[in-house]
């Protein structure tokens, strides 16, 4: 009788995520009291993967440090945004309510 050989191969996958950021700005932000990178609303929502709609409850509701730009751009400062991402279902939950 002729013995096999099993061969167990495991492959482990990461994923990373890289988002080009074309328009960011340093600038002070008044909630962090510190300069800080901010990006365009539209760039937020990428980095988090939720709709500019659910950004823009976030910021009318004062979870998110954010300026406008004298171009009319609305700012959010990424050092208080990186917080979000633990707290991303919180930020779906405001999608869900879009939709009812």
């Amino acid at each position: 009788m002729k013995a096999t050989r099993k061969t167990k191969i495991t492959i482990e996958t990461r994923e990373s995520k890289f988002v080009r950021f074309g328009r960011e700005e340093i600038s002070f932000c008044r909630g962090c009291a510190a300069p800080t990178r901010h990006l365009p609303v539209a760039q937020i929502a990428v980095f988090l993967a939720v709709t500019e709609k659910a950004i823009f409850r976030l910021v009318e509701s004062d979870r998110v440090h954010s300026f406008e730009t004298p171009e009319g751009y609305l700012m959010i400062c990424t050092e208080y945004a990186a917080y979000l991402p633990g707290n991303v279902e919180e930020v779906k939950v405001l999608e869900i309510g879009d939709k009812l």
